[in-house]
């Protein structure tokens, strides 16, 4: 009886059962980057939140539209609001599909938002959205986020966000002049003890070749290269940081993997010799005494000869010791600058701070409250050992006697 019972409520939950929130693919507005702005409008300050719409149609080969221009693969929509949340809602009323964020890469923050307000309200949408992934690529606008998007066409890709993000994943790490966190990095350094956040820095650059555009028949005009990197103190935009500061930096996290670095030997007025890192590692090692707070960088890099414009002779060990000693120097010399940067600013964006921490928890207790002063005074020791590990196919330079 029991089972003439249970075998019609079984059949029942099989026929009731479901996603009951899904949503097909041809309902949803699929969004490949975000942005935010805070912006004046009739002297009131409001908030822009930005979504970068692909266009699948368009993305599959391209349909042309009225005068034969081929339409562009992605849709640029903002909209104002009181709050970011409001800003990001009201998008909504712009689109006839649901506005969906879990396929989105990017996200950009215009440098007025983070210097003024700070980055903290952007971060708290971003983690309580149930929707984005923390995987997205953290940038900082210099200027507006909205002029990245409009201004900043893809040259190779069909949208911003994929070129953006094959970018950071493939050749940024190649350059090591550059550095980009996720989301999800991006808010440790913001919520940790001692350091102090960095993010992305994207920039908008006339085109110097004359390219063929992939969305459209007119040449682009501009295009968005991340450069360098955004610094903060706390929550807020204090400064930007060169490619080349931004090597120092990578050095000094680990971050630097492989890259060329143009050197000058002692007699030439000009970059004559290439070293071509191809490992480095650094070691943070905090020191804290009763009347005295240091830190000091041991670096070790590892690398070839990348290019010698030079008569000097690369078959005695001696003559790499020189090179050696070279490329040392240079090291120690970004890393310095990058540290004397950081320390005007008062912004601790090595985690000094929390490698005391960590070693000395009981010492942090007393200078937590006053680190950004000592920071600034700090005295940071850099060490740096290289090791050329061969010198090409060739170990003299070409050089060719004039006639």
């Amino acid at each position: 009886m029991r089972k003439v019972i249970f075998l019609p409520l079984i059949f029942l939950i099989l026929l009731t059962s479901g996603c009951w929130d899904r949503k097909e693919i041809d309902e949803l507005a699929i969004v490949g980057a975000t942005g935010f702005d805070k912006v004046t409008i009739n002297g009131r300050d409001m908030y822009r939140a930005i979504s970068y719409v692909y266009k699948p149609a368009e993305m599959g080969g391209g349909t042309e539209g009225g005068g034969g221009k081929t339409l562009a693969p992605f849709w640029i929509v903002s909209e104002l609001g009181e709050t970011l949340s409001d800003a990001e809602k009201n998008i909504s009323a712009r689109s006839s599909r649901f506005v969906f964020l879990a396929h989105s890469e990017i996200v950009i923050i215009g440098e007025r938002l983070a210097k003024e307000d700070g980055v903290d309200k952007v971060m708290d949408l971003l983690l309580r959205h149930k929707d984005l992934r923390m995987r997205n690529l953290l940038y900082i606008a210099k200027g507006d986020a909205l002029k990245v998007f409009e201004k900043g066409l893809p040259q190779f890709e069909s949208t911003l966000s994929q070129e953006l993000s094959g970018i950071s994943e493939k050749s940024l790490p190649i350059v090591s002049k550059t550095y980009v966190p996720d989301v999800k990095e991006f808010a440790y350094s913001l919520l940790s003890t001692g350091r102090d956040p960095v993010a992305g820095k994207l920039e908008v650059f006339p085109t110097p070749e004359e390219l063929p555009s992939p969305v459209g028949n007119e040449q682009p005009q501009s295009f968005v290269r991340p450069t360098g990197a955004a610094i903060f103190r706390k929550s807020k935009l204090v400064g930007w940081l060169t490619d080349t500061e931004t090597r120092g930096f990578l050095y000094v996290m680990n971050k630097s993997k492989v890259g060329i670095m143009p050197l000058k030997l002692p007699r030439s007025q000009q970059e004559n010799f290439s070293f071509e890192m191809t490992k480095a590692k650094t070691k943070i090692i905090p020191s804290v005494t009763e009347n005295n707070i240091s830190i000091t960088l041991e670096v070790k890099a590892e690398g070839n000869v990348g290019t010698m414009e030079d008569s000097e002779s690369l078959a005695k060990p001696e003559d790499i010791k020189k090179l050696e000693a070279l490329a040392s120097d240079e090291i120690k010399q970004l890393i310095k600058n990058t540290v004397h940067k950081t320390q005007n600013m008062g912004t601790d964006v090595f985690g000094f701070g929390e490698a005391v921490h960590r070693k000395y928890p009981k010492a942090w207790k007393n200078i937590e409250e006053n680190w950004q002063d000592i920071y600034s005074n700090l005295q940071v020791n850099v060490k740096v050992k290289t090791k050329i590990r061969g010198t090409g196919m060739i170990s003299n330079p070409i050089t060719v006697e004039s006639r």
